[in-house]
């Protein structure tokens, strides 16, 4: 029998189909609960045993199965099996005949999770074994607060030129020395590095804010990085003004204080931000983000911006111009502007916040982005639209999954509104929508309107009032929207603690009304 004939009537012959089989089995099933850079995901148990089983059936299996088996872990304490035995004793340094065997298998790990005791005990067996892990390509080091102070050491055997993803995070107080020798160790002991999130602790006094942005800047190959802690913000603003005019990043995170950018204002001829896709910033005043913005010479695809105050619908208007393009070039896909505090904390007045409604005038420049997917406009800002205004923008964004445009606080009264049949004409401009917020004027239910959307699931309407006709509002929303099963309520805990949404009572019986009318069907 020829080999290919062997090989069409057993399909574990061909080599490349067995590998794919093996990488299945191999590869997680389900999304991690962790927030993380890293693609980890968790493990499925039952694959892992089906690959230690074909490891032992014969010995061709052994070296591929071994290799998918090893690649990817979620603790070191696998390596801590290897020793002869671990049962009725406490755990002991390896001796040399063991360490040998653990060799058998660092070699095969590319990817670590290191947040539990397991592997702190196995690393500082291995202080000196640098690299313990010689091929490991992404790591996900979690500082836990129930280990000494100074167990960043732990982390310099797992430093290896191979690494490309780091993601580290140490939210409490270390030695000073640990971890300037940790940043210092970066960029030559890691050179291929290429993404990186850091959720640190740096104390202004201790001299690491100029060690770490040192180590930034000479990391040569670095194209996605995020930095956020507790404290302010821990790079100085020469690594600052790298980090925005270095063509090398595509995806950059970073909080940014408007005194980092006063002595920094780069010339018209010069373009920040010039490869950046994906943008996330946390700002205490977003006009000093806009002189950075030059309209059509930036592909951003995603931006989200938390903001710290309730910013002025002038500065939102200059905002959005400075991200306007030409729509055939037009790259963004993801609009995010967010509050990272209750509108509840801001000393705002009624005349004040008559300066800060945003009006269609001030979202007209976004109509030239039209594969938007995502706009979410959550900032305290009152927003003034129309049925037509609302369609109109609608209108050039077919591609639109989620929205939100709602807000909390009472709209002025000559402000313009919102209703159900503005809800209606985003469902059949949108096709792709699938959750919306808006802030409305209920009271009105239209009849005999005949646009219904399948894709929309989840809808919530702050501070929207319906003069108590939950019935009648629950049944026109399942007649037009047959596939909603979410109402949302979850709103800020300081808004309703303080009754802000007065409203809010009236649109749980819809929720509830909904909710039996499921269970009923």
């Amino acid at each position: 029998m020829s080999e290919s004939a062997a090989a069409s009537r057993s399909p574990l012959l061909v080599e490349d189909l067995f590998y794919v089989i093996l990488d299945f089995l191999a590869e997680p099933t389900s999304p991690s609960p962790f927030d993380t850079g890293i693609p980890f995901t968790t493990l499925d148990p039952d694959g892992r045993r089906v690959l230690a089983v074909v490891a032992r059936t014969c010995r061709a299996f052994t070296q591929p199965c071994l290799d998918r088996l090893w690649r990817r872990l979620t603790s070191l304490e696998p390596l801590l099996r290897c020793y002869a035995s671990q049962k009725g004793r406490r755990l002991q340094f390896p001796c040399p005949a063991e360490w040998a065997v653990i060799k058998r298998y660092t070699h095969r790990i590319q990817q670590l999770e290191v947040q539990e005791g397991h592997s702190y005990f196995l690393l500082q067996c291995a202080i000196f074994e640098s690299p313990l892990l010689p091929n490991l390509k992404a790591l996900k080091w979690k500082m836990r607060s129930t280990f000494h102070t100074t167990s960043t050491l732990l982390i310099q055997p797992l430093l290896a030129p191979g690494l490309v993803i780091l993601d580290f995070c140490q939210l409490q107080h270390d030695e000073a020395l640990v971890l300037a020798s940790f940043f210092q160790a970066l960029p030559s002991r890691c050179p291929s590095l290429k993404s990186a999130r850091f959720r640190i602790f740096v104390d202004a006094q201790s001299g690491l804010t100029d060690i770490f942005s040192q180590a930034l800047c000479g990391l040569k190959k670095l194209e996605s990085l995020t930095v956020d802690g507790p404290v302010g913000n821990p790079v100085n603003d020469n690594a600052l003004q790298h980090l925005l005019m270095s063509p090398q990043f595509q995806e950059l995170g970073l909080s940014i204080q408007s005194y980092h950018l006063r002595k920094f204002c780069p010339p018209p001829s010069d373009i920040p931000l010039r490869n950046i896709k994906d943008l996330n910033l946390r700002l205490d005043d977003l006009s000093q983000i806009t002189e950075f913005l030059r309209p059509g010479n930036q592909g951003f695809g995603e931006i989200a911006l938390h903001l710290e105050r309730l910013e002025f619908a002038t500065v939102i208007a200059s905002l959005f111009t400075g991200l306007s393009s030409h729509p055939r070039k037009s790259t963004l896909r993801v609009l995010k502007l967010l509050s990272t505090h209750s509108l509840l904390g801001n000393n705002f007045s009624i005349q004040d916040m008559s300066l800060c409604v945003l009006s269609f005038n001030t979202f007209r420049p976004l109509i030239c982005h039209t594969n938007l997917q995502r706009l979410i406009i959550n900032m305290g800002n009152p927003i003034t639209l129309n049925d037509e205004e609302l369609a109109e923008l609608a209108h050039n964004w077919p591609l639109l999954e989620i929205l939100d445009l709602s807000y909390i606080c009472p709209l002025l009264r000559q402000a313009k509104k919102i209703t159900f049949r503005g809800l209606l004409s985003l469902a059949a401009n949108c096709p792709e929508l699938r959750q919306v917020a808006l802030t409305l004027d209920g009271r009105q239910v239209p009849s005999g309107v005949a646009v219904s959307s399948k894709a929309i699931m989840a809808l919530r309407f702050p501070n929207s009032p319906i003069n108590n006709q939950t019935r009648l509002v629950a049944k026109f929303l399942l007649t037009h929207f047959p596939s909603l099963s979410d109402i949302r309520l979850q709103t800020d805990p300081m808004e309703v603690q303080f009754g802000v949404d007065r409203y809010a009572q009236e649109w749980l019986k819809v929720y509830q009304y909904l909710f039996r009318e499921r269970a009923g069907g």
